[in-house]
């Protein structure tokens, strides 16, 4: 309560003006207490959240676009990892990322409508009659939040000189500074020198409560981390060596592995196997149970996510997720293979490692022409390279049905051309 006094999130009103403005009462507040860490390591952190919803709210339940907010591409993020080990410039070659959270980031972004809450118990005004909080600051909960908060940093980085992004409003790019900043939520991710950096962190400290999550550079003795962890992704610096440059590593977070080996029943003592998938059955097999429903879309959305850096995963993974709607025994086989790969290869770490400064990107399609036996569909392959670096992977069914190889190719090839100009439009 101390933090929502001192960032004065709302103020004190009447119950009979909010019903007079809304025809409802205030809508209620909870407390959510969430483990960001884990059972050796707690990191507990308390969030006030109101509870609204599409039934109770002030904004039309169809105005979708009053509450939409951008979510970056993860591959803007990777083309920036892919930039830092490829410089342009002799001062690019002592650029760093500072990986930034943003603590409890909604509370920051002003209201910009009406919303009455049912004050917390804590509240010293609480218990008196006719009494409720008028929001002057998002709480987490409300509908357009994240939003209230993109239009925060948005204005923060323009008025700063910041160009934004014109594939994604998520990034953007300082000119004369050479800064590049990716913003996922209330994470940023900032490129350029040290001192850049420090001064960037400064100036946002103005505006919000920006935590230094870690520098991922060479040098520990300037403050430097080889190791950051982000969006459940760890970064990794390594050092070069005689005749090996420096780079840097990209994993998955290997926790999420361990979930789906653990959710499927395997242990160290079950089979492993040494591909994700095998080709697929003409048969659609039985149903399966609510609970087996339920646990097969939460471990193959978990899988999907990891895919994201496991390249390894991505086929096998799009396959699993084309039975999300109505997942069967055969999908569960599947599920459970995939889980057996995982036993035995728990990890893939990708390598980004130093080169010259690149001025193209390539991209490379394929098409597995009518391999579904089910339904006779393709399959379309993609990779973008950044040089000697991998900044994307897609696998996607083609929704026409291809007559011919030839003809699934060149949906493949589509498919990566349109890519790469969504790539092109990050550089």
């Amino acid at each position: 309560m101390g933090f929502v006094r001192k960032m004065k999130i709302w103020e004190y009103d009447t119950i009979d003006n909010c019903v007079a403005a809304t025809g409802s009462p205030p809508i209620t507040v909870g407390w959510v207490d969430i483990n960001k860490g884990d059972d050796d390591h707690p990191k507990v952190r308390c969030r006030l959240v109101v509870q609204e919803t599409k039934r109770q709210t002030t904004i039309d339940p169809e105005n979708t676009a009053a509450v939409f907010s951008a979510t970056p591409p993860y591959e803007a993020l990777r083309l920036i990892v892919s930039s830092l080990m490829s410089p342009r410039t002799p001062e690019e070659q002592d650029h760093v990322l500072t990986f930034i959270d943003i603590s409890r980031a909604h509370p920051h972004a002003p209201m910009r409508r009406d919303l009455w809450i049912k004050l917390p118990a804590e509240d010293p005004r609480a218990h008196e009659p006719n009494i409720c909080g008028k929001l002057l600051k998002c709480l987490y909960g409300s509908r357009d939040a994240g939003q209230s908060f993109e239009l925060l940093v948005h204005d923060f980085m323009t008025s700063r000189g910041f160009q934004v992004g014109s594939f994604t409003p998520c990034t953007f790019y300082h000119r004369d500074k050479g800064l590049t900043v990716y913003v996922y939520g209330d994470n940023f991710v900032v490129k350029g020198t040290r001192s850049q950096n420090d001064q960037f962190v400064s100036d946002l400290g103005t505006e919000m409560i920006a935590n230094v999550e870690g520098v991922l550079g060479p040098d520990p003795s300037k403050g430097d981390s080889l190791e950051v962890v982000c969006l459940n992704k760890i970064f990794r610096w390594v050092p070069g060596t005689v005749g090996n440059p420096d780079a840097i590593e990209i994993e998955a977070d290997p926790h999420h592995v361990d979930i789906i080996i653990h959710s499927l029943g395997l242990t160290k003592a079950s089979k492993a196997v040494v591909t994700p998938g095998l080709k697929d059955k003409d048969t659609a097999g039985t149903p399966l149970r609510d609970e087996d429903v339920r646990m097969f879309r939460s471990l193959t959305m978990r899988a999907a996510y990891i895919a994201e850096d496991r390249p390894d995963i991505k086929f096998a993974t799009k396959e699993l997720a084309r039975w999300m709607q109505a997942p069967t025994s055969i999908a569960w086989e599947a599920l459970k293979r995939l889980g057996r790969y995982l036993l035995g290869t728990p990890r893939l770490v990708q390598r980004f490692e130093r080169q010259p400064f690149q001025t193209t990107c390539i991209g490379y399609s394929d098409g597995d022409h009518a391999g579904c036996l089910r339904t006779r569909r393709s399959t379309s392959g993609t990779v973008l390279m950044h040089g000697k670096h991998m900044i994307k992977m897609l696998s996607t069914t083609q929704i026409p049905i291809a007559l011919s190889s030839g003809e699934s190719e060149w949906y493949a090839a589509v498919r990566t051309a349109s890519a790469l100009i969504g790539l092109a439009a990050l550089a």
